[in-house]
């Protein structure tokens, strides 16, 4: 395994855990539907599972690219209900470091 690779991992690590008690703080709080707080701690803890096994099977970067499209998409739908709009620099910053997370991976 290269640096690159332990690098992305750790970041995917961090990711998938910051999702995760994003989802359970939200789920608390009560400021967004309980079921798209569920559906964040859900997606951080198949981050964290996946990246598990992408040392012996790297075809789990597939699931973990779905995780971050479908974790991309509930944080927009979580940034309207919330804000009532979208705000483009927040998603951009999130979408950007999730594509360096897979480019290292693919690396």
């Amino acid at each position: 395994m290269t640096f690159l690779f332990w690098i992305s991992t750790a970041l995917t690590v961090i990711y998938g855990f910051l999702t995760l008690v994003s989802g359970a703080f939200q789920f608390k709080a009560r400021k967004i539907p309980r079921w798209s707080a569920l559906v964040l701690i859900i997606l951080g803890g198949v981050i964290l599972t996946s990246t598990l096994f992408i040392l012996n099977n790297p075809k789990v970067i597939i699931i973990i690219i779905l995780c971050f499209l479908l974790m991309h998409t509930i944080a927009i739908v979580n940034g309207i209900h919330l804000h009532g709009k979208i705000n483009i620099k927040h998603h951009i910053i999130r979408f950007s470091f999730s594509i360096v997370i897979i480019i290292l991976f693919i690396i």
